[in-house]
């Protein structure tokens, strides 16, 4: 028997027969699947991780095991702009990288009868209303108040919401 190795491919068991007239035997080698990690700039709340368009993870980060050679990766998450490229998994090493989302802007106006009123979102005073900008997309919550009126509170997914809201 013959034992057949290299770096990054599986090792096989070759059985010569004393006396054969083959001389020349060939072996070809499996790769070894290796560790593929791929972690976010933002902790992903929804995501689906792609790779060659099928869908290989809807947690977190991306943590898998496979085979080395050139993979088309997608990712597409709540609030980002969908990420691809194309990634090496180099054999007995395998992929280890990070991803950097690009937020979706999302134009919004925040309007109260009567104007004036006080507008934070998430705590942070942006304005008297009537009020308009652009904010990265998220869930946020829309805190509205004016002397004398009734503090409004208002949780909002602002993907969904179109961007008016109050």
């Amino acid at each position: 028997s013959v034992i057949v190795s290299a770096p990054g491919y599986e090792t096989q068991k070759v059985s010569l027969k004393m006396g054969s007239s083959d001389k020349n035997r060939r072996v070809e080698l499996e790769y070894v699947y290796v560790p593929v990690k791929i972690s976010s700039s933002t902790k992903l709340k929804e995501s689906i991780w792609y790779i060659d368009d099928s869908i290989v993870s809807s947690k977190g980060d991306l943590d898998i095991v496979l085979k080395p050679g050139r993979y088309q990766l997608a990712l597409k998450t709540k609030h980002f702009e969908d990420y691809t490229s194309v990634i090496v998994v180099e054999p007995a090493v395998g992929h280890d990288s990070s991803v950097k989302l690009i937020p979706i802007k999302i134009p919004y106006k925040i309007e109260t009868l009567p104007a004036g009123a006080s507008v934070s979102i998430d705590g942070q005073f942006i304005g008297l209303s009537p009020i308009s900008g652009e904010i990265d997309s998220a869930d946020v919550e829309i805190y509205a108040a004016l002397e004398g009126y009734q503090d409004i509170i208002d949780k909002v997914d602002l993907l969904n919401e179109g961007g008016k809201f109050i």
